[in-house]
């Protein structure tokens, strides 16, 4: 494939000409553009191929490996188009050297614990099971060109004499219509081809037979046998008895497609088999996975990680013994359920019968690539009467973990006081308690219940009496409609707020929210997003499938999406997450696209905007190794009149690796103090942020250690450097976030204090908010003085529900507030439903002096002669001072 792409520079020479740094010294423009091709890496376009002849002799005809990397719900379909490569696959010896490894090889990325290190082109790295290994010319007969994916990661490893090429191309399939395709384009003739018996079988509530094949398909013995209502009845029937033995070397495989809300129960009820200990000659298996053969045995590509488990080699099971007749196995999930018969070359016994039929016990997770959850559950044999003495159990859970709403369309259950005899109990743990209460029966058609987790479990049990007609529930997936194309802002009007939904609280999982912002036209927007509140968890830094995905370190969990138009077509301004905030966003028209995504998992902060009709100025935000630009008002066009802009300051420090040569460092109260900003030389680092104490003392350190002949300096706004004292507004309802407050109280020698600890409102405030621990941790009290603002030695103190009371022990006393373990706790308490009210309660302490002699607790000595002091340890298990309850 041939691609290009343009370089362009441009360059204006910077007019400041202070004496400082111009003159002698002028510095002499000059630019060094080196490039180079290169071939393999992540894809990006949908059509992958082979160099060209010469640029290929110019790396010396090297292995080449491509990364096709898709979205996490989705698959990969690969299509392979032409093929000019040679045979050379008998060197294929081993799959994880894979620098031996001959001809055009494709291969999943599922991290699976089975898949080891490859190498290739002395580089190491994961690789997963080779789903293709293709060679030949002009598409050959031998092998089928489209195939599956089941991962939203491919590697595509060409490796091939001389003159070989290929093409092929991929595209992403949703996971449901990957499956539908699965079945015929992702089996090969030679695995569709070594099954010689064997069809899809129809699975109901009422019991079917599936009997041994015959070692003569004339013989009818294929037939399935009439359902008996018990396994005795079966065996007394001569007539079903066999007539012969089975064939040898056969190989069976049926196939039961699980119905949504269903199992599968299979049951042995005669069993005849040629015996072996590991059942290594005669032998059925039942599957819910891909398998493979190896020497006449069906085995998982991975099975050594599995033979410890009982008489299962991974995630099946072969029954050949006498003893397994009796053996019953129920499949709760899975979308197909294999029945594989494999026979040896000699020997064969008579044959088995195995009972298959639905059963009212399952566990579906709707993927969200399977779409909105609006789906109806039934009881057994719906609408016809359920059957006696039933325990069914149904599991349901969302990827989305949206909320789920579930009302009934019909119910007709025997009712009884408590609902004793028959009943049904949705819930939203899966280990939840039985309660009565919960038990629904009677006819209540019009009972609905919403479950916000995202799961539901359901439970229906009859008894031997009544039966009735049961019940069709409706589950549906409730969307959170949070998108609006009708956000306008007008001439005049004051800057208007867009939050992400519930801010500041935790924000739903599975959102996708779009909004449109409109001004007049002839007027431009101007977005800023607070950065002290915006938090959009992310994970593509740690997640070892962003390190061969094209959204390599990008935002793939939760992200803010701003564009510079109406539509998600528009020019892309940014995808922002995690505490990486975009800085203010000017539009260059009189519209804005906005759209905030979150995945099912962690939940998010959010985030909180204005947007309004832009003027100048703003919030700069400087990422590292990202590149940001300051505009005048209305550039390239000429700015108006009478405006003034404040966006930055200016740091030109003599840069050094580690900072050694010229530094700025700020730090909390003094030079011991906790960092706020850690030794620094790069403007980077500082430009457009701001910093702030959490005390009312901050020190900053500037250091010089530059040798240079020629002087660094240190630019600010108007060649000025310094600092703003910030005062907070104090609010009444509650407590200021981000600030830490010391007091030391001091008695003196003879004296001690009695705090006593309140809420100003909120008289219930350990139920609402910290009721987990039953403490209050904002709030530190200690005997002594301690210089460290964080210290967490033996000798602290919580005020609790339950310890309002503090006696000191000292003359001494300590007492410090520090939000910021509030303020790791927060996503917890949001996540409770508890608001920023309830968490900052304003509370009051009462202090009162008392004479040393106030209780026998004390620990202090007033020395004015020369004497010995003997000191014991405490028999508190705590270590701690001890709390008095008050009253």
């Amino acid at each position: 494939m041939e691609q290009s792409f343009w370089i362009k520079l441009r360059y204006s020479a910077d007019n400041d000409n202070d004496s400082d740094d111009f003159g002698r010294n002028l510095i002499k423009p000059r630019v060094h553009l080196k490039f180079s091709k290169t071939f393999g890496g992540i894809v990006t376009s949908p059509k992958v191929a082979s160099p060209s002849a010469y640029d290929w002799k110019l790396i010396g005809y090297r292995p080449l490996e491509w990364i096709l990397s898709g979205d996490i719900n989705y698959w990969l379909k690969i299509s392979i188009k032409s093929i000019e490569i040679p045979d050379e696959r008998e060197k294929n010896l081993d799959d994880d050297e894979r620098e031996s490894l001959k001809g055009l090889i494709v291969q999943d990325f599922s991290f699976n614990i089975c898949y080891s290190s490859c190498t290739l082109n002395q580089r190491s790295q994961l690789c997963g099971s080779i789903i293709a290994s293709h060679a030949g010319y002009n598409a050959p007969k031998d092998f089928v060109t489209d195939f599956i994916i089941k991962t939203h990661i491919a590697t595509v490893l060409f490796s091939a004499p001389a003159g070989s090429s290929f093409s092929l191309t991929w595209k992403q399939l949703l996971v449901h219509q990957a499956k539908v395709e699965i079945s015929s384009n992702n089996i090969s003739q030679s695995d569709a081809s070594q099954f010689t018996c064997g069809e899809q079988l129809q699975p109901t509530y009422q019991a079917k037979y599936l009997k041994v094949p015959a070692e003569n398909e004339s013989d009818e013995l294929f037939d399935i046998a009439q359902s008996f209502a018990n396994m005795v009845s079966w065996r007394d029937m001569r007539r079903y008895r066999y007539k012969s033995g089975y064939a040898n070397n056969l190989k069976c495989r049926w196939s039961i497609v699980r119905p949504k809300f269903t199992g599968i129960s299979l049951k042995v009820i005669s069993l005849d088999l040629e015996e072996h200990i590991n059942c290594n000659y005669d032998y059925i298996a039942y599957s819910i996975g891909d398998i493979d053969f190896k020497d006449g045995q069906i085995r998982y590509l991975c099975e050594e990680y599995f033979q410890h488990l009982y008489f299962a080699d991974g995630n099946y099971i072969k029954l050949c013994k006498h003893k397994d007749i009796g053996f019953e196995e129920t499949y709760r999930n899975g979308e197909i359920i294999y029945i594989y018969f494999i026979t040896d070359r000699n020997r064969s016994g008579k044959g088995f019968v195995i009972e298959y039929k639905l059963a009212c016990l399952s566990f579906d997770y709707i993927f969200t690539s399977m779409g909105i959850l609006d789906e109806i559950v039934h009881s057994p044999n719906y609408p016809d009467k359920y059957p006696a003495n039933l325990t069914c159990n149904w599991s349901i859970v969302l990827e989305s973990n949206r909320a789920i709403l579930a009302k009934f369309v019909d119910m007709d259950i025997e009712e009884a006081v408590s609902c004793a005899k028959d009943s049904i109990t949705l819930q939203e743990g899966y280990m939840a308690v039985d309660d009565p209460n919960k038990r629904l029966c009677g006819k209540q058609s019009d009972w609905n219940e919403t479950f916000t987790s995202g799961r539901v479990f359901i439970s229906f049990i009859t008894d031997a009496s009544v039966n009735k007609k049961g019940f069709a529930l409706r589950l549906m997936e409730q969307i959170h409609d949070c998108s609006s194309d009708r956000l306008t802002i007008n001439e005049g009007d004051w800057p208007k707020v867009l939050h992400s939904p519930n801010f500041p609280k935790l924000s739903p999982n599975s959102l996708d929210c779009q909004w449109v912002i409109n001004a007049p036209v002839g007027h431009r927007i101007q977005f800023s997003v607070d950065p002290l509140t915006f938090d959009l968890q992310d994970t593509s830094g740690n997640n070892s499938y962003a390190l061969f995905s094209k959204h390599l370190y990008r935002c793939i969990d939760d992200y803010l999406e701003v564009r510079d138009g109406p539509s998600k077509n528009s020019p892309l301004f940014g995808i922002y997450c995690r505490r990486e905030p975009p800085s203010t966003i000017f539009s260059s028209g009189s519209y804005l696209y906005i759209r905030y995504r979150t995945d099912s998992y962690i939940e998010s902060t959010g985030f909180n905007s204005t947007y309004e009709i832009a003027t100048c100025g703003g919030t700069v935000v400087l990422a590292t190794n990202k590149t940001s630009f300051i505009r005048s008002p209305n550039f390239p066009d000429p700015y108006p009149s009478k405006v003034e802009c404040t966006c930055f300051a200016h740091l030109w420090l003599t840069y050094k690796e580690n900072c050694s040569a010229d530094s700025i460092t700020m730090r909390e109260h003094n030079a011991t103090g906790e960092y706020i900003l850690k030794p620094t030389c790069a403007s980077i680092t500082v430009i457009g942020k701001f910093f702030q104490t959490r005390r009312n003392i901050m020190s900053v350190f500037f250091q010089s250690q530059n040798n240079q002949a020629r002087s660094s300096r240190m630019f600010c706004l108007q060649r000025k450097c310094g600092f703003e004292i910030v005062f907070k507004p104090s609010q009444i309802d509650h407590l200021m976030p981000q600030i830490a407050c010391d007091w030391k109280f001091k008695a003196g020698i003879g004296y001690r204090y009695v705090l006593d600890f309140s809420f100003t409102k909120h008289q219930n405030f350990y139920q609402t908010a910290f009721d987990q621990t039953g403490c209050y941790p904002d709030v530190v009290v200690r005997n002594g003085v301690h210089d460290l603002p964080y210290f967490y030695g033996l000798n602290r103190h919580n005020f609790c529900e339950n310890k309002t009371r503090f006696i000191s022990s000292a003359d001494v006393l300590s007492l410090t507030y520090d939000d910021r373990m509030t303020h790791f706790a927060k996503r917890e308490l949001f996540t409770s439903n508890r608001n920023s009210e309830r968490i900052y309660a304003p509370f009051r302490i009462e202090y009162l002096k008392v004479p040393q002699d106030y209780d026998s607790n004390s620990c202090m000595y007033h020395i004015t002669t020369n004497l010995t002091i003997i000191i014991n340890e405490t028999d508190n298990l705590e270590y701690s001072i001890r709390f008095n309850p008050k009253g």
